[in-house]
């Protein structure tokens, strides 16, 4: 487990941030809304030491309830390798 710097956070935020181009049904200001939500966690992420990538996926989940189930299958696996890797390094 290990902290993430601030460019690690800024490419999983970035990750979740592309992941709603496979998202057909979000207009324009409701794309701009959860974008704003999900840069909102670049604190709580910066902040955090001790982590893991399913405890971080799970907080984000909570966070961001509107968010993860309008992702297609499969983007919560590919965002939990990100996390692991990420993590490791």
């Amino acid at each position: 487990m290990a902290r993430l710097t601030a460019g690690d956070v800024k490419e999983i935020l970035q990750t979740l941030e592309d992941g709603l181009r496979y998202i057909p049904k979000l207009g324009k200001t409701e794309k701009r809304a959860i974008r704003s939500k999900i840069r909102r966690q670049f604190a709580w992420l910066s902040e955090q030491s001790s982590l893991s990538a399913g405890m971080v996926l799970h907080e984000l989940e909570q966070k961001l309830p509107d968010v993860f189930p309008q992702y297609p299958y499969g983007f919560a696996e590919q965002f939990k390798d990100l996390l692991s890797r990420k993590l490791k390094e």
